[in-house]
């Protein structure tokens, strides 16, 4: 059986001519690469960028409720010089927050520790009050300070 068979004739490419074309395309190749990079490297520096500013934001509001949880106790204590004294730790509820507050005595000196709390974040801050007078009506806030968690 005979078959009719016939050579595919394959065009010549002139190599010289594509060449220029070739080195275009890994040009903008290269280019599109770093672009690519480079937004990467901005989106990911912007996610972290705003979650330090989320996690700032949380620890000024803690701090901000552990010092009105100062002024509150410092307030409670002008009325009632053992207010909670060495009762350990107890919770004073502040908006939608609360605080921690530990008052010890000695003498007549308060040491009053304050732990701000919202929602998982913590800021700590000591006060020291002496109380003195003839009634012991006397309150002087000795130290206001703010303490490593």
């Amino acid at each position: 059986m005979k078959t009719n068979w016939k050579p595919v004739l394959i065009p010549k490419i002139n190599l010289l001519k594509n060449q220029k074309g070739l080195a275009a395309l890994l040009v903008v190749i290269i280019i599109a690469a770093s672009v690519l990079v480079m937004a990467y490297s901005i989106s990911t520096l912007g996610l972290g960028e705003s979650e330090l500013g989320f996690v700032s934001q949380k620890g000024d509001e803690a701090l901000a409720v552990a010092e009105s949880c100062g002024e509150e106790v410092l307030r409670r204590l002008r009325l009632d010089n053992e207010y909670k004294v060495n009762s350990g730790d107890f919770q004073l509820p502040i908006s939608a927050n609360y605080c921690i507050i530990n008052i010890t005595k000695n003498l007549n000196q308060r040491t009053i520790l304050i732990s701000g709390v919202a929602d998982n974040f913590y800021r700590k801050i000591e006060l020291i009050v002496n109380i003195s007078g003839a009634n012991n009506d006397i309150i002087n806030l000795a130290s206001w300070q703010e303490k490593e968690n």
